[in-house]
Order: C-alpha cells, then structure tokens, then sequence
C-alpha cells in the first residue's frame, strides 16, 4: 500500500471516528438532559432502520447495530474527506470538490433527519440532527486541518 493511501486511511479513520463520537457524544448528553437513556435516540433510530414501525420492545439490538451503521459511515465519510484533502494539497482546485462535498454532507443529513423525524420521532426537534452533524463536520475537518498544513496554502503561495 502506497504511503498515500496509508497516511489518507489514518487520517481518515481518525476523522471518522471524531465524527462519530461528537454525534454520539451530544445526543448521549441531550437524552440525558431530557431525562432519557442516553441511548434512545440510537435505539429510536436503529428501530426504524432495521425494523421499520413493527419494532420490538425494548431491547439493545436496535442501539448497538445503529451505532454500528453509524460508526461505519463516519469511518467512510473520514477516508473520503481525507483523500479529499490530500488531492486539494495537491490540486488546490479540489478546494472546491471539497466545500460541495461538505455542503452535500449537511443536506444530506438534512434529509434524512426530516424524513426519519416524519416517520418516526425521536425527541427531538428536527433541526437537531443537522447542526449536530455540521458539528461533526467541523470536528473533522479542524483534526484534518491540523495534520494537513499545506492546506493552510491552498489558493495562495504554492511555493508554501
């Protein structure tokens, strides 16, 4: 495996996982404010997932496989914006690749909070799940802007 693609899967791995746990994080802490299982949202959630409005009572299964789903889609989305950011230090244009690519991220999730808040509430206020996201977002690209200096110079000096 090239150097490349190792430095561009740490990265990315690393960036998923923040993400990953910022989502999980503030949900956990915003259930727990309501006065809820810090779970319930993944368990909400993974119910509708996986069992559509026929879910069973309570149990774990639907929190842990959602986490699952989740944690993996965060560890792609991270591979992705870190080959994403090596090809913008490389071809300062890709900048652009990558704010439409955030900007598809946060609609995206925009999307599927309103569908999913539509189908099956969660608690919470659907604005919650884009700006947690957004968040997320922003975690990740601060950890990938500071191991990516030459980013920093993209669009400016490229002698940098």
């Amino acid at each position: 495996m090239s150097p490349d693609w190792q430095r561009t899967l740490r990265d990315g791995l690393i960036a998923g996982a923040i993400g990953y746990l910022t989502v999980a994080l503030f949900l956990g802490l915003a259930n727990t404010v309501a006065g809820r299982s810090p779970f319930f949202t993944a368990t909400r959630l993974g119910e509708l997932l996986f069992y559509g409005d026929r879910a069973p009572a309570a149990a774990a299964g639907p929190a842990i496989a959602y986490n699952g789903v989740h944690l993996v889609a965060f560890l792609l989305l991270g591979v992705l914006a870190a080959r994403v950011v090596l090809g913008t230090e490389r071809h300062p244009q890709a900048y652009y690749v990558a704010l439409l690519g955030a900007i598809a991220f946060v609609l995206f999730a925009t999307a599927v909070a309103v569908a999913s808040s539509t189908l099956f509430p969660t608690g919470f206020a659907t604005w919650v799940f884009p700006v947690v996201n957004v968040i997320a977002l922003v975690a990740m690209g601060a950890f990938l802007w500071t191991t990516h200096p030459l980013l920093r110079h993209v669009g400016g000096d490229e002698a940098a």
